[in-house]
């Protein structure tokens, strides 16, 4: 029975249909590994260059982010220094127009400078408050920043020329007013924000 059954098979084996089937699946086998292999290294190279594409993409999206603060950084600088720049030349001119008012009182008028003392400081005051009230205006935001900012640079210039002008320095009255100046001029930039958000 052994033998029989070992001669089937070898028949079987043997045979020539058998054969064909058998290389023909082997082929089907090799085509279908063949495509296979050849589908996963297209699918493979799409993903890398999706890849590729999306880290090029990223690149670009960050320099542009980068690109984007520096230019708002820039312009809100620049924002800032014209604001700035606006209070101290109201200030200036306010002064100005006030130190020809008070000169022309005293020259042609009987009154003293210790009489109009007062009067001086009241109206530094105001103007003072009046340049941190445009540079907040101009401003729109940070108005204790900006009128800050204002009433420090105004009291440098006048150290300066204090100083290289007529060889002195401030005097401890005279710090605490430009100390107290500022602080108007931030009172005055605050306000002027404020409006200027209201309207």
């Amino acid at each position: 029975m052994y033998k029989k059954s070992r001669g089937s098979v070898r028949y079987f084996l043997n045979d020539s249909s058998f054969k064909r089937k058998l290389q023909y699946r082997e082929e089907s086998f090799f085509i279908y590994s063949f495509f296979l292999g050849e589908s996963y290294l297209f699918i493979d190279s799409i993903f890398q260059k999706c890849e590729y594409a999306c880290t090029r993409i990223s690149k670009k999206f960050i320099q542009i982010e980068r690109f984007g603060r520096e230019r708002f950084k820039i312009e809100e600088s620049k924002h800032v220094g014209s604001a700035v720049l606006y209070g101290l030349i109201s200030i200036f001119i306010l002064l100005i127009t006030s130190s020809i008012i008070f000169s022309l009182l005293l020259r042609f008028t009987s009154l003293q400078e210790s009489s109009l003392q007062y009067i001086i400081t009241a109206v530094s005051f105001v103007t003072l408050f009046s340049g941190g009230f445009i540079s907040g205006g101009k401003g729109k935001q940070k108005g204790w920043f900006l009128g800050g900012l204002t009433g420090l640079i105004y009291s440098i210039i006048v150290f300066l020329f204090t100083y290289l002008g007529l060889d002195q320095l401030f005097t401890s009255e005279q710090f605490i007013y430009h100390i107290c100046y500022t602080l108007i001029c931030m009172m005055g930039g605050i306000l002027g924000v404020n409006l200027s958000k209201g309207t």
